[in-house]
């Protein structure tokens, strides 16, 4: 069938000539067959106009990202993710194309967001490891509320001196530091005579042998006797010892003292 036509038409024996030749080319249009009527389709004048190219008319690796107008690609067009997850690269490669990831990883692992560990234990520090992951607030508050916070700066990081002799009526000392700093000396000092009427504690001599290292707060002081007629109180207080004033016949004399 026919590509083109056109309006110069010859019958036998017609002789060819240079008007004949200009009016096959001037009157040269394209044919309906030339074209698939779809993609591309012919007017009634010849004219050529292009439809909507899709489908297997699209070549492969023909639309570059210059090609796409800004803001076009809708959400409908885009790929779909399974309920829970979403699109990310945490594989530790960079770059990369983006994955499926959960949105909240369980009780272990690295595939997610955000970390679900009421311990927060987890550390693994690696590329794609879950310590680098968010906390969820469910997690943040169970830990919070938890012991483990509670408590923390309250548990002693070190504990020196302790009983000197037991059953408890011998002289005694013992220092507690606390992680916030907090130091405090407890124990007890008998007076070196009976008729004494003044004890003086020193913590160079105690058993753990150390004075606080930077302030001394109070004092709390109490008098062991058989009588329960002894008083005692605080005379002087300092970094490096205790001066404590009593009646005299005490059998010990007990402290806690609170410094850092």
């Amino acid at each position: 069938m026919a590509k083109l036509s056109t309006t110069q038409t010859f019958s036998n024996g017609d002789q060819v000539t240079a008007t004949t030749l200009t009016n096959i080319i001037g009157g040269a249009s394209i044919a309906s067959d030339s074209v698939d009527s779809s993609t591309i389709t012919v007017s009634g004048s010849g004219v050529l106009s292009v439809g909507v190219v899709q489908g297997a008319n699209i070549g492969n690796g023909t639309i570059d990202t210059d090609n796409i107008i800004n803001n076009n690609v809708t959400l409908a067009k885009i790929e779909q993710v399974n309920d829970g997850k979403i699109l990310a690269n945490l594989g530790g490669t960079d770059p990369a194309n983006v994955s499926e990831t959960l949105l909240v990883i369980g009780g272990s692992g690295s595939d997610g967001v955000l970390f679900d560990n009421d311990n927060m234990l987890d550390n693994d520090s690696t590329a794609g490891g879950s310590a680098t992951r968010g906390a969820t607030q469910q997690s943040i508050k169970t830990y919070v509320d938890s012991d483990a916070v509670k408590l923390a700066g309250f548990t002693p990081s070190a504990v020196s001196g302790g009983v000197e002799s037991s059953p408890f009526t011998a002289e005694r000392s013992e220092t507690i530091t606390l992680p916030n700093g907090l130091v405090m000396k407890v124990g007890a000092i008998a007076p070196s005579d009976p008729a004494d009427t003044e004890t003086r504690v020193d913590f160079s001599t105690l058993t753990d042998g150390v004075n606080f290292p930077n302030a001394v707060y109070s004092a709390i002081i109490t008098s062991e006797d058989d009588t329960d007629a002894i008083s005692a109180q605080v005379k002087t207080l300092d970094l490096e010892d205790l001066y404590i004033t009593h009646t005299a016949g005490a059998t010990l004399l007990h402290y806690v003292i609170y410094g850092r």
